[in-house]
């Protein structure tokens, strides 16, 4: 070769290497895509209408997803991933980003049964522990949220056989249109909080469950607190007494029923019922009594130390119902 062809060569290997650490750098559509519904589900609502204006002219150009599709929405949260997935790094890496996508693709084909084309699935990850499943419907997408619900505790099981991951689903209400994902997003959310601090046993949360306590939760935080401490005073830090009770309302106030599950004489129920009643002035068996403490139990269970939120870890937390 001459030194002209040389030096050719070498200009030639440097712009590619140069083109491969700038491509390198450019996101993937998947990583656009959860930057999108990233700053659409959880961005300022200040900034929604202007954002839903560029992603409608965004989206004939580039998304090609038909955002005003009726979508299902569908919160699956796995506990602690963030945290084994970065460990004590801040940014997803090239590995890192890979495993996400395989969680993707993974979740894309366990979700397919219930659209028509593979391309009426779109899942994204933000961060945190949770991946948003969003799937289009043009005919029926109220038939196709019942038969999600109807089949959905086989999920949790397909979900561990692929991935090997115990996992969370959240079923929100199905909203049409694209405000309507925005409702739908939202009680995702809120049904994952609540579901996981109320009934952590149960791997399929639903929002139509979880009513008394989001009604709860609408109450400020001052008056919650406040009646927690009327009713219950010291009987927050006697944790047999709250199983006790815990199992009390789980059995619909059957003593039988609650005997057995604490495996324990019916007497010895009875034993602790009269200390409850010492402790709080309220005789759990009485029926209005019961409705106070178990009113104050929710609020101090929904007020707990928050492990439900998706982000970076998973603590054991108390189980009183459920």
């Amino acid at each position: 070769m001459t030194e002209e062809q040389v030096a050719l060569a070498k200009s030639l290997a440097e712009l590619l290497i140069h083109q491969v650490m700038v491509l390198k750098q450019l996101p993937t559509t998947s990583q656009v895509l959860d930057k999108f519904f990233f700053d659409l589900f959880e961005g300022p609502e200040s900034d929604r209408a202007r954002l839903l204006d560029q992603s409608r002219f965004l989206d004939v150009h580039y998304y090609k997803i038909g955002l005003d599709r009726d979508r299902l929405i569908v919160l699956v949260n796995f506990p602690g991933f963030w945290q084994k997935l970065l460990g004590t790094g801040i940014v997803p890496q090239e590995a890192e980003q890979a495993k996400i996508e395989h969680y993707k693709q993974t979740l894309t084909g366990i979700f397919r049964p219930y659209v028509e084309n593979p391309a009426d699935i779109l899942v994204t990850y933000f961060s945190g522990d949770n991946f948003t499943i969003l799937m289009a419907n043009d005919k029926d997408a109220l038939k196709q949220a019942q038969n999600l619900a109807k089949n959905a505790e086989t999920l949790p099981g397909l979900i561990k056989n692929a991935l090997d991951e115990d996992a969370y689903v959240a079923l929100p209400n199905f909203h049409p249109k694209l405000d309507g994902l925005l409702t739908a997003y939202a009680q995702a959310r809120t049904t994952l909080a609540l579901g996981k601090k109320l009934n952590p046993s149960s791997s399929i949360l639903s929002y139509s469950d979880i009513i008394m306590p989001r009604l709860i939760n609408q109450i400020p935080k001052a008056e919650q607190q406040y009646f927690v401490n009327y009713y219950l005073k010291g009987l927050l830090h006697k944790p047999q007494l709250m199983k006790t009770l815990a199992a009390y309302f789980s059995a619909d106030l059957d003593l039988k029923a609650t005997a057995a599950k604490l495996n324990i004489h019916k007497n010895t129920l009875y034993y602790r019922f009269d200390k409850i009643q010492k402790l709080i002035d309220l005789d759990p068996r009485s029926f209005h009594n019961a409705v106070k403490i178990m009113l104050a139990l929710l609020m101090y269970q929904i007020n707990s130390e928050d492990q439900a939120d998706g982000t970076n870890s998973h603590r054991e937390n108390q189980v009183l119902f459920g």
